[in-house]
């Protein structure tokens, strides 16, 4: 077989592939004429597929010599994916290769000399392998013979299947291909994944049962097609057999599917905006019916921290609040039309405003007693103003009643003696 041109050595060889590449790939194509593209191309193919039989060639050798292992990687793939760059299905084709044509040395030299391309190369060497080992030189010849004769692909398939008629031993029972069977998920780019298997028939009954009753339309408004509802049915049959606990636990641990999503993908689900305006109401709790008085019904919201009684019980007695140093407010933010009014809050604080200890002439306890729970200061200082609203609305405190006042939260009441002042000078 002449080789052609002759180097001295393997990377004089290579600089020549990448010049002339480079030449190609400088040339201006549209001004080339019609001929000279079509043997430009004619020739990539016959150097496809000599690359092919080099690369399988060199790659044998790497590996019979364990050159991956001097780099640290167990084998030749992990060391084509580091080393060349290349994603983990291209490293495994390159290995098919290599493995293939070491099987069928005549078709690796028909590939070397340009004979045939990479593609009718595994198709023939596909047809081969069913034959028995005995008889796979021969048919490979034969078929290589055929297609350098000018035959096509299905001339090929034909004369493939006639040889196997021919070699074919008595039938044997296969089975049902339960060796064959094979399930492969590749997890692509986002999450997203690819499914491709071989079935057994008691498998392939069971899922196509599930997915004819999952798979169904939901009703003449349901546009998706059939491979959309068979891939939903399969997701819902997932979702239900990890629901109902039918799933193995994992490390003594239940089967648990996490989805992140966003809040701005949530709300632009099908039906978030419903659920959205439901959550908000139920917050909002149910609503408010005014007494018999006037005034809203409902609790009065808590004392916080943040405000202290300003007006005294007695000339010589104040009242101080403080709040715990470890304890944080947990009232809610005030809602718009919750505010109490005077009469209300009146109606709701009870006679007594303040705890019987704290009161004028009651000796205070020891330490820094509580206020019993319910009791609070009295909500207005001044007399109440006419309402703003309308005709029949309750009147409303002036100036605004401190103790209604949202930032009000638990806090401890301490009587602190104070002298009265002196008028003396």
């Amino acid at each position: 077989m002449c080789t052609g041109r002759s180097f001295g050595s393997a990377g004089e060889a290579l600089a020549a592939v990448r010049d002339g590449l480079a030449f190609l790939n400088a040339v201006d194509a549209a001004d080339l004429p019609a001929a000279v593209q079509a043997e430009c191309l004619r020739g990539l193919a016959r150097a496809e597929s000599a690359h092919t039989a080099a690369h399988a060639r060199l790659l044998g050798a790497f590996g019979a010599s364990g050159g991956h292992e001097d780099d640290g990687q167990q084998t030749v793939r992990a060391w084509l994916k580091w080393q060349t760059q290349v994603t983990a299905g291209a490293a495994a084709g390159a290995v098919g290769w290599m493995r293939r044509l070491a099987a069928h040395p005549a078709v690796g030299a028909a590939l070397a000399g340009g004979a045939v391309s990479a593609s009718w190369a595994q198709k023939i060497t596909g047809w081969t392998d069913l034959l028995p080992e005995a008889h796979r030189a021969d048919a490979d010849q034969i078929l290589l013979a055929a297609a350098a004769g000018g035959a096509t692909l299905a001339d090929l398939a034909g004369l493939a299947e006639e040889m196997r008629r021919r070699t074919a031993g008595p039938d044997q029972e296969r089975g049902d291909g339960f060796d064959e069977r094979q399930v492969r998920l590749d997890v692509t780019f986002g999450g997203a994944g690819r499914l491709d298997g071989d079935l057994t028939p008691a498998c392939a009954a069971a899922l196509a049962a599930v997915l004819e009753a999952l798979g169904k339309k939901a009703g003449p408004e349901d546009a998706r097609t059939a491979p959309q509802r068979r891939h939903d049915a399969l997701e819902e049959a997932c979702r239900r057999l990890i629901s109902a606990g039918g799933v193995p636990d994992v490390a003594g641990q239940p089967t648990l599917v996490q989805l992140h999503m966003s809040l701005g993908q949530l709300r632009d689900l099908p039906g978030a905006a419903d659920a959205e305006a439901a959550w908000l109401a139920g917050r909002a709790g149910p609503p408010e019916t005014a007494s018999p008085g006037g005034s809203p019904a409902g609790p009065p919201p808590r004392p916080t921290p943040a405000t202290r009684p300003s007006s005294r019980s007695s000339p010589g007695t104040s009242i101080q609040a403080r709040s715990r140093p470890w304890s944080t407010p947990s009232s809610p933010p005030a809602i718009p039309g919750r505010a109490a009014t005077c009469a209300g809050a009146r109606a709701r604080t009870p006679a007594t405003a303040l705890p019987p200890e704290l009161t004028m002439g009651t000796p205070p306890r020891a330490g820094r007693p509580r206020p019993p729970p319910g009791s609070r200061a009295r909500c207005c200082a001044s007399p109440p103003k006419p309402s703003p609203g309308p005709p029949g609305s309750p009147p409303t405190c002036a100036p605004p009643c401190r103790a209604s006042s949202p930032a009000v939260s638990r806090s401890r009441w301490t009587p602190a003696a104070r002298p009265r002042p002196s008028r003396r000078t």
